[in-house]
């Protein structure tokens, strides 16, 4: 569920894309649930980390364990790379709101050279 929340993020269509809060307030409950019962998936522990503990660098840390558990994932496979895309690109909105600023330079290390820059802000 959430990774389809987070490939749906970047959906150029709207019809496929889901309210800009649907991680916080949809998945973050069922994430958090998760975690309690014991079940440790990279997901689930991204979105505290991002959404609860606002802890930025271990979010950072845990966008490889999505891409690893992704491409692990019969169905998830194809679309590793987009999925590690837009968790930075949370990762990046979720930080300026927080500190009102991200360095460019960082977008454009984490994301890598497969985009432009421009594209990615």
């Amino acid at each position: 569920m959430i990774a389809s929340f987070i490939l749906a993020r970047g959906q150029p269509n709207s019809k496929y894309q889901v309210s800009a809060n649907a991680l916080e307030e949809i998945a973050l409950p069922s994430a958090l649930l998760n975690i309690q019962e014991g079940s440790q998936d990279a997901f689930s522990s991204f979105l505290q980390a991002l959404f609860e503990d606002y802890d930025i660098e271990r979010a950072m840390s845990l966008v490889e364990d999505i891409a690893a558990q992704a491409n692990d994932d019969f169905l998830l496979k194809n679309y590793v790379f987009d999925i590690k895309k837009q968790a930075y690109l949370l990762i990046f909105q979720t930080k300026c709101k927080l500190f009102r600023v991200v360095e460019v330079n960082e977008i454009s290390k984490s994301i890598g050279a497969a985009i432009p820059i421009e594209q990615a802000i």
